[in-house]
C-alpha cells in the first residue's frame, strides 16, 4: 500500500484495526507542536520560528488542529489512548488558552493514563503548571540542555537566570509529576575537548541532582557531531560513559537499560548515538515505566504498538502507524488543511562501522 489516502478512508482502517486491536497491543496519541520561539543551533528536531509565523502559529492552535482533532474524534471516543506526547518543536510556546483549547477539543483527555508534555521552561508560568497539574499529566520533559550560560550562548538559547526552576520542577515533584531534564553532550564551543566537555556535563548533572531534584535526567550526545567523525565519535562516547559510570557510584541512579552504559567495544559502536536515561530518584524498573510513552517510537518496537499522530506544519510532518504495518505522515505544507500518504512500513537501521579496534 502506497500513496495519497483520503480522510474517511483512513478513518475506515482505524476503525477495523481499534476494533481488531490484541491485548499485548498499544493505542498511542501524538501532538505535534511545530513551532520553536528560537532556533538553538545543535537541534535536529527544530520547529519553525514562531516569530516568522504569528499568524499560522495562532491559527495552528485556535483552527487547524483542533478542526483535526474533531475528524479523529470519533476514535478517541471508541478507545480511549494509552498514552499521549505533545512533541515539538516547543509545546510551551503555547499560550494558556491555547493548551486549554486543546486539551479540552481532545475527547476523554482527563482519563488517558499516561500524558507526557515537552517544555522550553522559560516559556512556563504558574498557570500553565497548574493547567497541566488538573489534566492529570504524569510526565513533564524540560528542554534544560546545559545550566552553562557559556555554551547556551554558544548555540543560541536562553539562560534560566529569569525564572524559578527549581521551584518549577518542585510543584509538578509534589503534585506526582515526573520531571526529566534533558542534558546535551557535545555541543559546547570545546565539544571535541573531552577534559572540557565531558567535565562540563559532569557538571551539569551534579548540580541537576544536587540542587533541583527532577525524577531523570536524560543526556543526548549531540549525533550530527559524533558522526562527522566515527573514530572520534566513539572515542567521545567512551569517555562519556566512564563518566556516568563513576557518578552512578555515588548516586545509584536508576538505568532503562544497561546496555546503554555498557564500556564494550562492539556496543559504543552500536549505539554512540543513543541517549542515556538515568533515574535520580527513581529505580530502575519506575524509570522504564515512568519513560513509557510509545507514542513517538518506531513500528518495530516490541510490544506492537499503534500511533494516530496529529498536526503538523511545513518540514514538521509526524508520522502515524499501526503496529508493524503501514505508517503514513500528514502532509501540510502552509497551514490550510492535513493530506495523508502511506508510504509502507518505516525501518530504522543501526550504523555499522567497522576497523575501530582502537577503542
Amino acid at each position: 500500500m502506497k500513496g495519497f489516502i483520503s480522510e474517511k478512508e483512513l478513518l475506515n482502517l482505524w476503525e477495523k484495526k481499534l476494533s481488531s486491536i490484541r491485548d499485548e497491543e498499544s493505542f498511542n496519541l501524538y501532538i505535534d507542536n511545530p513551532f520553536c520561539v528560537q532556533q538553538c543551533a545543535y537541534c535536529k528536531h527544530t520547529g519553525s520560528l514562531k516569530r516568522d509565523y504569528e499568524d499560522d502559529f495562532s491559527k495552528y492552535y485556535e483552527e487547524i488542529l483542533p478542526a483535526q482533532i474533531k475528524i479523529f474524534s470519533s476514535l478517541l471516543k471508541k478507545k480511549i489512548p494509552d498514552t499521549v506526547y505533545f512533541g515539538g518543536g516547543t509545546p510551551s510556546a503555547m499560550s494558556f488558552s491555547q493548551m486549554k483549547n486543546v486539551f479540552s477539543s481532545i475527547p476523554n483527555f482527563k482519563k488517558i493514563k499516561k500524558k507526557a508534555f515537552e517544555c522550553n521552561p522559560n516559556l512556563l508560568n504558574k498557570e500553565k503548571i497548574k493547567l497541566l497539574i488538573e489534566n492529570n499529566f504524569t510526565y513533564v520533559s524540560f528542554g534544560i540542555q546545559s545550566l552553562d550560560k557559556d555554551v547556551l550562548d554558544y548555540n543560541r538559547r536562553d539562560n534560566y537566570e529569569k525564572i524559578p526552576l527549581k521551584d518549577y520542577i518542585g510543584k509538578f515533584e509534589k503534585e506526582g509529576v515526573r520531571v526529566n531534564c534533558d542534558l546535551m553532550a557535545f555541543i559546547g564551543e570545546y565539544k571535541d575537548n573531552p577534559s572540557i566537555e565531558i567535565k562540563r556535563v559532569e557538571k551539569d548533572i551534579v548540580g541537576l541532582v544536587k540542587t533541583y531534584r527532577p525524577s531523570m535526567i536524560t543526556i543526548y550526545p549531540e549525533s550530527g557531531f559524533l558522526r562527522e567523525d566515527k573514530i572520534r565519535g566513539a572515542y567521545l562516547s567512551r569517555k562519556l560513559r566512564e563518566m556516568i559510570l563513576k557518578l552512578d557510584k555515588k548516586h545509584n541512579f536508576g538505568h532503562q537499560d544497561e546496555f546503554l552504559l555498557s564500556l564494550n567495544k562492539d556496543d559504543i559502536l552500536r549505539g554512540m548515538e543513543i541517549c542515556y536515561h538515568l533515574g535520580v530518584s527513581l529505580s530502575s524498573e519506575e524509570l522504564r515505566e515512568t519513560k513509557k510513552y510509545d507514542s513517538s517510537g518506531p513500528p518495530n518496537q516490541s510490544p506492537v504498538q499503534n500511533c494516530l499522530a496529529l498536526g503538523g506544519f511545513k518540514h514538521h510532518r509526524p508520522w502515524s502507524y499501526h503496529g508493524r504495518d503501514f505508517v503514513y505522515h500528514n502532509l501540510n505544507e502552509e497551514n490550510t488543511g492535513f493530506s495523508y500518504f502511506i508510504t509502507g512500513e518505516k525501518e530504522k537501521k543501526r550504523p555499522v562501522f567497522t576497523n575501530m579496534d582502537f577503542i
